[in-house]
């Protein structure tokens, strides 16, 4: 376990997620969204987490159980290192798939109670994400990426639904490899959507507090960032799939830094296929439940 998370976990919390919180009527599903810029309510409230403690399924029992699903053990390390005995927390995954392929939040949902927003641009993938996850805050169908105003391509890569992604944030390697035979006239147009749009939609436009955020969008990573109001959104922990580009990387490291965000060296297990990025007081959030 990480030194920073060898808590003892006492003190109770205040919970700020009301409305939004997982219904019984079960997930919305959104196809369309405001523009942030057209929202003019900024409610100045304070958010904190809205986890507990609570008694976690062992790691192996969660595994025979099948709800372990992502690619290189990301939903390991964080159940294991940032979140041991923690449910009823809330997580954003952008780029969730069909929310149980490959999904950092699967166990999540399944085994801990904790409920989120997931999006997701291929369309297949997007009528199994609804059903999948019938109980999460909101299941979103869109392409992320910083400017509204932006139209874009989306290419489904054959035979692989994990590999499709935004023609124009794509690595040439990423085309190489999953789009040999798709040229940018075989691709879907589509229009970008900021994610604080996304999330006004459905957590509110006041601030709002994920306990950990997973991006991978092949390529859009970066793009989707841009796309935040880091005054009103805040994370606990953010895991970005690094991009072929290494500059790329520096500007996604820049970016967090600069709201922040501490870039934290994960052990192998945790994956070094991505970056990861703690609150600079996660610390202090995650001492004070019970």
């Amino acid at each position: 376990m990480l030194p920073f998370v060898k808590l003892l976990m006492k003190a109770f919390v205040v919970v700020c997620f009301s409305q939004f919180s997982a219904a019984a009527n079960g997930a919305v599903n959104l196809q369309q969204y405001l523009d942030p810029r057209n929202i003019s309510l900024k409610n100045k409230s304070t958010c904190s987490t809205t986890a507990i403690l609570c008694d976690a399924p062992d790691i192996k029992v969660l595994d025979r159980q099948d709800f372990l699903q992502s690619q290189y053990g990301e939903d390991r390390c964080l159940i294991e290192q940032f979140f041991p005995g923690v449910c009823q927390g809330k997580y954003l995954d952008v780029g969730a798939l069909d929310g149980k392929r490959w999904s950092t939040t699967y166990a999540f949902y399944k085994a801990f109670g904790w409920r989120g927003v997931n999006i997701e641009v291929d369309p297949d993938n997007y009528n199994e994400l609804h059903h999948n996850r019938i109980d999460d805050i909101a299941n979103v169908h869109a392409a992320v990426c910083s400017d509204s105003h932006k139209s874009v391509h989306y290419a489904p890569a054959k035979g692989d639904s994990a590999a499709g992604g935004i023609w124009e944030y794509s690595s040439a390697a990423h085309r190489e490899q999953h789009w040999q035979d798709v040229t940018i006239y075989q691709t879907i147009p589509v229009q970008c959507t900021p994610l604080q749009s996304i999330l006004d939609q459905t957590v509110g436009t006041k601030k709002f507090f994920f306990d950990f955020a997973v991006l991978d969008l092949e390529g859009a990573e970066f793009s989707a960032l841009l796309g935040i109001d880091y005054n009103r959104m805040s994370f606990g922990v953010i895991i970005v799939e690094r991009n072929d580009d290494a500059n790329i990387n520096k500007k996604i490291t820049e970016l967090l830094n600069a709201h922040g965000y501490i870039l934290f060296n994960v052990e192998r297990e945790c994956s070094l296929r991505n970056l990861w990025f703690t609150h600079p007081n996660f610390h202090d959030i995650y001492s004070k439940l019970r």
